[in-house]
């Protein structure tokens, strides 16, 4: 499961480095008028990741995404700055037996909703953020 992968420090490094991270697609809500930046190389971002013990113990928020079809993805929220979090989606290859990397999320509200649409529990309530 992704959880595990992501806990074994030697899948977790390679994971880190084989991934794509300046082309990964961003998801955000349209129109977004204001904005506050933050450049960073990937060398960088992935040194923030694994100094700010991220992946320790990572809480998973399963969320729903509508590409081609429908598909089940899962959302660490990580701190990159201080103050600054994002939501890094993964879905785990059963076939390959590895996580991919599918997205940076940086809209909490949108997250939310995509997580509300894999129970309606969450609709009430839900601490998972």
């Amino acid at each position: 499961t992704i959880q595990q992968y992501l806990t074994d420090g030697t899948k977790f490094g390679q994971l880190l480095n084989e991934s794509d991270w300046c082309n990964l697609q961003i998801f955000t809500k349209k129109n977004n008028n204001r904005r506050r930046p933050l450049l960073i190389t990937k060398e960088e971002f992935i040194k923030d990741l694994k100094d700010k013990d991220n992946f320790i113990k990572p809480d998973l928020i399963p969320i729903l995404m509508f590409r081609e079809e429908f598909e089940i993805h899962h959302v660490m929220i990580v701190e990159i700055d201080k103050g600054i979090n994002i939501g890094i989606s993964f879905i785990y290859n059963e076939l390959d037996r590895i996580a991919i990397v599918t997205g940076i999320h940086i809209n909490k509200l949108l997250l939310y909703r995509q997580h509300q649409y894999i129970s309606l529990q969450h609709m009430t309530e839900c601490k998972c953020f």
